[in-house]
């Protein structure tokens, strides 16, 4: 295998190269995250690059990595993510090895203030600074009914955006992303799009139904984020579409969860349960009717094509971000605050189901194959060593 280097990367081939990852991530359970980072590390390595992470002193190592301790197997430092004294761990992270070497830093899920107080202390280092934007930037941009005042303070935090991140190849998860980025900083402003990838290996095998979800019964749902998930949207539908369905609401903040629904419906116990997370995610697509992702905003759509990829057929409101992923076959896509239309798709999947279609099984080989080969892990490290400067042929 050969590989071209870019000009900036051959002018380092002969430096000693680290990659650290700064991720301000401290979620419960590793996820496409960690599993995205750990395989991009192991083909960073096969490249004679050496890997480190810098993560929250609170980041729960011991659930990220199955056999053992994240922590006993990765170079791992745990520091204080407040933007100052990051700046002053990463200087002497970068200065720890020789005056040839070259540093890759690339950050996740930092504030964009943090990145460009980062990337203005370490501008004299040997450095090259990539930051990974996760989420929607376009500051009420495009929505309607805006204020004056509010128009301007949109406007004053784009250039500050612009400003803070200039000395960065920044990396948008979705079109959506992408496209707020490039309002921003500009088409030529070493801007990238990478859609997200999903670990298609931690959703293979045969699974236990810990939950106890009937496939002919259970509608799921993310939760956590209440209102931008769209759970009232999701529960006026079961409510609605009168079928013996029930909604499932997966969070993190159960007794939150819990008020809300009493808010917004007190006989909602009728046609709802709330339950935490779970790690082994592919259980739940696999045991439920369907997987519904009827949300107001969101930067990709990690859930939907997990679920796509699993036992489940899958309902996604089609806004910017999650509609990136419309190329993946056999979702169905709904209008955004629609009762009605996820009403509709509800029913559509009821029935299928319960026919016991050859329709779902087709659909599931076809979705599999295309997920594997768009959204696989590979896919998704060449782009990013792309990015670095690293083109592989």
């Amino acid at each position: 295998m050969s590989y071209i280097m870019s000009k900036s990367y051959y002018e380092l081939k002969h430096r000693k190269t680290r990659v650290v990852f700064v991720a301000n991530y401290a979620a419960f359970y590793s996820g496409n995250f960690i599993a995205s980072l750990t395989e991009l590390e192991k083909q960073l390595i096969r490249r004679g690059i050496t890997v480190l992470y810098v993560f929250p002193k609170n980041a729960p190592f011991c659930n990220w990595e199955e056999g053992g301790k994240f922590d006993e197997h990765h170079a791992i430092y745990t520091v204080d993510f407040e933007p100052h004294a990051l700046t002053v761990e990463l200087k002497n992270i970068v200065r720890s090895e020789t005056e040839d070497s070259y540093t890759i830093i690339h950050m996740h899920f930092l504030a964009w203030k943090d990145i460009g107080i980062i990337t203005r202390k370490l501008k004299n280092e040997n450095c090259m600074f990539v930051a990974q934007e996760h989420m929607r930037v376009d500051f009420g941009r495009g929505h309607s009914g805006l204020t004056l005042m509010r128009k301007c303070k949109a406007y004053i935090k784009q250039v500050l955006y612009k400003y803070a991140t200039a000395k960065c190849r920044m990396i948008g998860v979705s079109d959506a992303v992408y496209e707020d980025l490039c309002q921003i900083r500009g088409k030529k402003s070493q801007t990238y799009m990478v859609r997200n990838a999903i670990s298609t290996s931690r959703l293979d095998g045969s699974r236990c139904n810990s939950l106890n979800l009937n496939p002919l019964r259970d509608v799921v749902i993310f939760g956590t984020h209440f209102e931008r998930k769209g759970v009232d949207i999701a529960l006026n539908a079961v409510i609605e579409s009168e079928l013996p369905v029930r909604l499932v609401v997966l969070t993190h903040h159960e007794q939150d969860a819990e008020k809300r629904l009493d808010a917004l419906y007190p006989s909602w116990h009728k046609y709802a349960v709330v339950e935490h997370v779970v790690e082994d995610i592919a259980t739940v697509y696999d045991y439920a009717l369907c997987f519904i992702s009827p949300s107001r905003s969101e930067a990709f759509g990690y859930a939907v094509v997990e679920a796509a990829y699993c036992d489940t057929q899958v309902i996604a409101s089609d806004i910017p971000g999650q509609n990136s992923i419309r190329c993946v076959p056999g979702i169905q896509w709904v209008k955004a605050d629609s009762v009605d239309s996820l009403v509709d798709a509800l029913t559509y999947c009821y029935e299928i189901k319960s026919n016991q279609s050859e329709i779902i099984k087709v659909q599931k080989e076809t979705q599999r194959a295309y997920i594997r080969e768009h959204f696989g892990l590979n896919v998704w490290c060449d782009e990013i060593m792309k990015v670095y400067g690293l083109y592989e042929v």
